[in-house]
């Protein structure tokens, strides 16, 4: 079984809660090396699938963050992967979840700043 097909059926394990299929979708491709053509490849649906997960109504743990990042490394996956058309949706949903945002935290300023950079 390839790594998109054990990601499409962690995905689809309906045994295993949002928070289970982030982590075990994280740890595929950690598990891979990072400079391989597979970790490449499968960078892009990696972050769709956990992208989907977090957007999911039902996403107990959802933090602003976990998405704000999910975000980002999917706009760079689009770079890399050539398909630079789609980051822009990506930055709007981004910057739709920052206006109005009332954040004190220095640190949560920081991964905000790192966020919108790297985007």
């Amino acid at each position: 079984m390839s790594v998109i097909e054990k990601i499409a059926a962690i995905e689809q394990d309906n045994s295993l809660s949002v928070n289970d299929k982030v982590a075990q979708i994280v740890a595929l491709h950690q598990g891979l090396d990072e400079y391989s053509d597979d970790a490449f490849r499968v960078s892009l649906p990696v972050y769709e699938t956990v992208r989907r997960l977090l957007l999911e109504d039902n996403y107990e743990g959802c933090h602003t963050s976990d998405l704000l990042m999910c975000n980002s490394l999917l706009a760079e996956a689009y770079a890399r992967n050539r398909k630079s058309w789609l980051i822009t949706p990506l930055a709007q949903h981004t910057c739709d979840m920052l206006t109005g945002a009332i954040v004190d935290d220095d640190e949560t300023l920081k991964m905000i700043a790192a966020v919108i950079d790297r985007m």
